[in-house]
Protein backbone atom coordinates (compact mmCIF):
# COMPACT_ATOMS: atom_id res chain seq x y z
CA UNK A 1 0.00 0.00 0.00
CA UNK A 2 1.51 3.70 -1.13
CA UNK A 3 -0.29 6.86 0.77
CA UNK A 4 0.42 10.24 -0.86
CA UNK A 5 -1.44 12.34 1.23
CA UNK A 6 -4.23 14.49 0.34
CA UNK A 7 -3.75 12.91 -3.29
CA UNK A 8 -4.10 9.34 -3.74
CA UNK A 9 -3.75 5.90 -2.23
CA UNK A 10 -2.08 3.19 -4.19
CA UNK A 11 -2.95 -0.60 -3.23
CA UNK A 12 -1.99 -3.73 -5.25
CA UNK A 13 -2.45 -7.59 -4.78
CA UNK A 14 -0.93 -10.29 -6.88
CA UNK A 15 -0.74 -14.02 -6.67
CA UNK A 16 2.42 -15.40 -8.24
CA UNK A 17 4.34 -11.60 -9.16
CA UNK A 18 6.76 -9.85 -7.51
CA UNK A 19 5.56 -6.32 -7.78
CA UNK A 20 7.56 -3.48 -6.63
CA UNK A 21 6.22 0.32 -7.54
CA UNK A 22 9.43 2.64 -8.26
CA UNK A 23 7.74 6.14 -9.08
CA UNK A 24 4.53 7.81 -9.69
CA UNK A 25 4.33 11.83 -10.61
CA UNK A 26 1.35 14.20 -10.57
CA UNK A 27 1.03 16.08 -13.52
CA UNK A 28 -1.45 18.60 -14.28
CA UNK A 29 -3.64 16.22 -16.34
CA UNK A 30 -2.62 13.13 -15.51
CA UNK A 31 -0.83 10.81 -13.43
CA UNK A 32 1.80 8.22 -14.08
CA UNK A 33 3.27 5.13 -12.59
CA UNK A 34 6.02 2.80 -13.38
CA UNK A 35 6.52 -0.43 -11.63
CA UNK A 36 8.22 -3.41 -12.40
CA UNK A 37 6.40 -6.97 -12.03
CA UNK A 38 8.22 -10.06 -12.13
CA UNK A 39 6.58 -13.73 -12.99
CA UNK A 40 7.81 -16.20 -9.70
CA UNK A 41 4.87 -18.89 -10.23
CA UNK A 42 1.76 -19.69 -8.06
CA UNK A 43 0.46 -23.25 -7.31
CA UNK A 44 -0.26 -24.33 -10.87
CA UNK A 45 3.33 -23.53 -12.18
CA UNK A 46 4.73 -26.34 -14.35
CA UNK A 47 8.76 -27.30 -13.58
CA UNK A 48 9.35 -26.08 -17.37
CA UNK A 49 8.22 -22.40 -16.66
CA UNK A 50 10.34 -19.40 -16.91
CA UNK A 51 10.27 -16.26 -14.62
CA UNK A 52 9.25 -13.10 -16.67
CA UNK A 53 10.21 -9.44 -16.07
CA UNK A 54 8.22 -7.02 -16.94
CA UNK A 55 7.99 -2.97 -16.64
CA UNK A 56 5.25 -0.80 -16.96
CA UNK A 57 4.56 2.97 -17.05
CA UNK A 58 1.22 3.64 -16.52
CA UNK A 59 -0.87 6.89 -17.41
CA UNK A 60 -4.48 7.72 -15.74
CA UNK A 61 -6.02 10.45 -16.52
CA UNK A 62 -7.32 12.93 -13.56
CA UNK A 63 -10.40 13.24 -14.84
CA UNK A 64 -10.90 9.26 -14.89
CA UNK A 65 -10.25 9.37 -10.92
CA UNK A 66 -12.15 12.44 -10.39
CA UNK A 67 -15.51 11.60 -12.38
CA UNK A 68 -15.53 8.09 -11.00
CA UNK A 69 -18.43 7.46 -8.35
CA UNK A 70 -16.17 4.34 -7.37
CA UNK A 71 -13.58 4.16 -5.01
CA UNK A 72 -11.39 2.41 -7.39
CA UNK A 73 -10.02 3.16 -11.08
CA UNK A 74 -8.61 0.04 -12.74
CA UNK A 75 -5.63 0.61 -14.95
CA UNK A 76 -5.46 -2.28 -17.27
CA UNK A 77 -4.46 -2.88 -20.86
CA UNK A 78 -1.18 -1.30 -20.35
CA UNK A 79 1.77 -2.64 -22.67
CA UNK A 80 4.96 -2.70 -21.14
CA UNK A 81 7.90 -0.79 -21.76
CA UNK A 82 10.69 -3.81 -20.47
CA UNK A 83 10.38 -7.83 -21.15
CA UNK A 84 12.98 -10.34 -20.18
CA UNK A 85 12.59 -14.10 -19.31
CA UNK A 86 14.57 -15.71 -17.81
CA UNK A 87 15.91 -19.58 -18.17
CA UNK A 88 13.57 -22.88 -18.51
CA UNK A 89 12.74 -24.42 -15.29
CA UNK A 90 13.95 -20.91 -12.96
CA UNK A 91 10.07 -20.71 -11.40
CA UNK A 92 10.36 -23.44 -9.68
CA UNK A 93 14.37 -23.61 -8.83
CA UNK A 94 14.71 -19.55 -8.24
CA UNK A 95 11.02 -18.33 -7.31
CA UNK A 96 11.81 -14.30 -6.18
CA UNK A 97 15.31 -15.17 -5.17
CA UNK A 98 17.80 -12.90 -6.91
CA UNK A 99 21.49 -12.39 -6.89
CA UNK A 100 24.08 -11.96 -9.32
CA UNK A 101 26.72 -14.88 -11.68
CA UNK A 102 29.62 -13.71 -9.84
CA UNK A 103 31.36 -11.58 -7.49
CA UNK A 104 29.91 -7.25 -8.57
CA UNK A 105 29.92 -4.37 -7.10
CA UNK A 106 26.85 -2.36 -5.87
CA UNK A 107 27.08 0.55 -7.85
CA UNK A 108 25.43 4.83 -6.27
CA UNK A 109 24.71 5.44 -9.84
CA UNK A 110 24.67 3.29 -13.30
CA UNK A 111 27.91 3.17 -14.45
CA UNK A 112 30.85 1.08 -14.16
CA UNK A 113 33.01 4.46 -13.11
CA UNK A 114 30.50 4.84 -10.08
CA UNK A 115 31.44 4.66 -6.58
CA UNK A 116 31.47 1.44 -5.16
CA UNK A 117 28.89 1.11 -2.21
CA UNK A 118 29.52 -3.01 -1.74
CA UNK A 119 30.71 -6.18 -3.23
CA UNK A 120 27.85 -8.82 -4.29
CA UNK A 121 28.39 -12.37 -4.56
CA UNK A 122 26.20 -15.27 -5.50
CA UNK A 123 25.09 -16.29 -1.88
CA UNK A 124 23.75 -12.35 -1.57
CA UNK A 125 19.72 -12.71 -2.42
CA UNK A 126 18.75 -8.78 -2.58
CA UNK A 127 15.25 -7.56 -3.85
CA UNK A 128 15.05 -5.82 -7.49
CA UNK A 129 13.36 -2.24 -7.24
CA UNK A 130 13.52 -1.29 -10.74
CA UNK A 131 15.32 -1.74 -14.60
CA UNK A 132 16.57 1.36 -16.31
CA UNK A 133 18.78 2.02 -18.72
CA UNK A 134 21.76 4.99 -19.06
CA UNK A 135 22.31 8.01 -20.71
CA UNK A 136 24.51 6.62 -23.14
CA UNK A 137 22.19 3.91 -24.58
CA UNK A 138 18.79 2.02 -23.86
CA UNK A 139 20.50 -1.09 -24.31
CA UNK A 140 23.06 -0.42 -21.26
CA UNK A 141 20.49 -1.92 -19.07
CA UNK A 142 21.30 -1.55 -15.12
CA UNK A 143 19.15 -3.15 -12.16
CA UNK A 144 18.24 -0.51 -9.01
CA UNK A 145 18.81 -3.32 -6.04
CA UNK A 146 18.21 -2.88 -2.43
CA UNK A 147 20.14 -5.09 -0.15
CA UNK A 148 20.63 -4.77 3.86
CA UNK A 149 19.01 -1.83 3.57
CA UNK A 150 21.34 -0.20 0.96
CA UNK A 151 20.30 0.52 -2.49
CA UNK A 152 22.38 0.92 -5.51
CA UNK A 153 22.76 -0.33 -9.26
CA UNK A 154 24.32 -3.26 -10.86
CA UNK A 155 24.43 -3.98 -14.80
CA UNK A 156 21.70 -6.12 -15.64
CA UNK A 157 24.13 -8.89 -17.51
CA UNK A 158 25.52 -9.94 -13.88
CA UNK A 159 22.43 -11.09 -12.65
CA UNK A 160 22.29 -14.92 -11.88
CA UNK A 161 21.07 -17.38 -14.76
CA UNK A 162 20.69 -16.33 -18.36
CA UNK A 163 17.59 -13.42 -18.75
CA UNK A 164 17.42 -12.67 -21.99
CA UNK A 165 15.88 -9.15 -22.97
CA UNK A 166 12.88 -9.99 -25.44
CA UNK A 167 11.61 -6.41 -25.57
CA UNK A 168 13.41 -2.68 -24.61
CA UNK A 169 11.78 0.39 -24.85
CA UNK A 170 13.02 1.86 -22.00
CA UNK A 171 13.48 5.81 -21.67
CA UNK A 172 16.62 7.44 -19.83
CA UNK A 173 15.42 9.07 -16.39
CA UNK A 174 17.70 10.64 -13.70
Amino acid sequence: MFEYPNKITLGFSSAGYYLNFDNINFEDNFIEIDFIEIWIGAEETSAEEKRMFLKYKARIDKEKISNTASWIVEVYGIDPIFIAEDTIGSVNKFESNFFVKEKTFLRKSKSLDSEIIMELIPENIFNIIDVCCTEKSKNDIWLKVEYEDKEGYIPFLSLSENWTVMENNLIYEE
